[in-house]
């Protein structure tokens, strides 16, 4: 609700939205991914048990930053 006062946006605003994002085929959104989104300016962040995941996020082969529940970096392993 707040977007919507924020931006002055109407009522069925939000409807709206997702009538367009079910319609969207697939190569649509790979369209406009590849249009607004620059992975050389993107991180990716997981959350898990670092033995289940940290096998398959090796294998994508980009650099791994552990971090604590501070946020504070941990040293690599």
């Amino acid at each position: 609700l707040s977007t919507i006062l924020k931006y002055d946006l109407p009522k069925g605003y939000i409807q709206e939205q997702n009538q367009i994002l079910e319609n969207m085929t697939e190569e649509e959104i790979d369209a406009l991914a590849k249009k607004y989104l620059d992975p050389e300016k993107m991180y990716i962040v997981t959350v898990g048990d670092k033995k289940e995941i940290r096998p398959g996020l090796k294998e994508l082969g980009y650099p791994i930053i552990e971090l604590n529940q501070e946020g504070e970096q941990l040293m690599s392993n």
